[in-house]
């Protein structure tokens, strides 16, 4: 289970060594608090839930691309291509995803 912890400046991060390298930075790095993103990812969670049979959806941040599906999750880089991607489960990813967003609200972001 991912740690969520904010840092000295005011912004959410994953506790170093409680979740998985590239999905540790990406919600800190490309999700944030920005809800319109969030949003987003959050429909398409929903949308796998409802038992939706969707082609994985590609979102693009800062650092990462994420192409979701409801089977899995991956992860990669978009500037530095040795960085090997990293793939999870949709239900793992979705966790960690809804523990990101469920800290957000209670801190009332």
């Amino acid at each position: 289970m991912i740690i969520i912890e904010w840092s000295e400046h005011g912004t959410p991060h994953v506790l170093a060594g409680s979740g998985p390298p590239l999905l540790s930075d990406f919600l800190a790095t490309d999700v944030q608090d920005y809800w319109p993103r969030i949003e987003e990812i959050t429909t398409v969670i929903e949308r796998c839930r409802r038992g939706e049979a969707l082609e994985p959806v590609s979102f693009y941040g800062n650092v990462y691309e994420l192409k979701l599906g409801c089977e899995k999750a991956i992860l990669a880089n978009l500037f530095d291509a040795s960085i090997a991607p990293e793939s999870h489960p949709f239900s793992d990813f979705k966790v960690m995803f809804e523990v990101w967003v469920a800290a957000l609200r209670s801190w009332g972001k």
